[in-house]
């Protein structure tokens, strides 16, 4: 407030950066020219940031009077709503484009369309019915309470092929359990945030794993977790560990892992 004030009536755009883990800026509060963009700040980012500036097109103006609504406090924010969901995205497609493996029959991740699809390098470019999603027919339950960790979570299994399911507590983890237990319609994988509230993601885990006794089945929990250590998840009867924010590599590695030990 203080920098504007000293350039008096001289235009000023301002680029504010957001962690996209934990966002904390409200556009609602902001200047209606003003934009957000998500860190790290780079690469695309950084571009679109230099394009604004006059030397290299000011592409600016170009958004800001493209039609009169444009102009509209409210359509400015809805604006900026739309570019942080884009950078949500590409931070999300970013994750999941590193999931590649070396080797000729390892699969790799490719765009089709926005979304993301499994291929062998040594097949052919004839495409199977389940588009080659390496996780294509499987259900997993997501629980997690952090509504940007949950976003991304859920983008980067839905985009591997899964089917999924998401809820905010432990508490909610066990219901959902439950009743796919009774129904004999079992979530191939959980993915369960360990710090959540009322119940955690150790308790819960512990008190799915007494149900399960009853049906004779195990079903496969990873621990989502923000520390590096996952001892405290394998003795509440986790399977493994990520850490947060999902990375999709790292989540076919793990369910390779368990498929293997089967």
């Amino acid at each position: 407030a203080e920098f504007r004030r000293g350039l008096h009536s001289t235009c000023c755009k301002v680029i504010w950066l957001d962690k996209p883990t934990s966002p904390c800026i409200d556009p609602k509060r902001l200047d209606p020219d003003d934009e957000i963009l998500l860190q790290p700040f780079h690469g695309s980012r950084l571009h679109r940031v230099i394009k604004l500036l006059p030397e290299f097109g000011n592409l600016s103006q170009g958004i800001s009077s493209s039609s009169e609504s444009s102009k509209h406090p409210y359509s400015k924010t809805r604006l900026r709503s739309t570019q942080r969901n884009d950078e949500i995205q590409e931070y999300v497609s970013s994750s999941e484009e590193r999931y590649s493996k070396q080797g000729p029959s390892s699969p790799t991740l490719v765009h089709t369309r926005g979304r993301l699809k499994s291929k062998r390098k040594d097949e052919d470019s004839a495409e199977s019915s389940n588009g080659e999603m390496p996780l294509f027919g499987k259900r997993i339950l997501i629980a997690e309470d952090n509504k940007m960790l949950s976003i991304l979570a859920i983008t980067t299994a839905t985009q591997l092929g899964a089917d999924v399911e998401h809820c905010e507590n432990g508490n909610e983890a066990l219901e959902r359990v439950c009743n796919g237990l009774k129904a004999q319609r079992n979530y191939d994988y959980v993915l369960m945030d360990c710090e959540m509230s009322p119940m955690n993601g150790y308790e819960a885990t512990r008190r799915i794993r007494i149900e399960e006794e009853q049906y004779g089945v195990r079903i496969p929990i990873i621990a989502l977790t923000a520390h590096t250590s996952g001892t405290e998840a394998l003795e509440a009867g986790m399977d493994a560990h990520l850490n947060k924010p999902l990375v999709a590599n790292e989540l076919m590695k793990v369910i390779e892992s368990l498929q293997t030990k089967k």
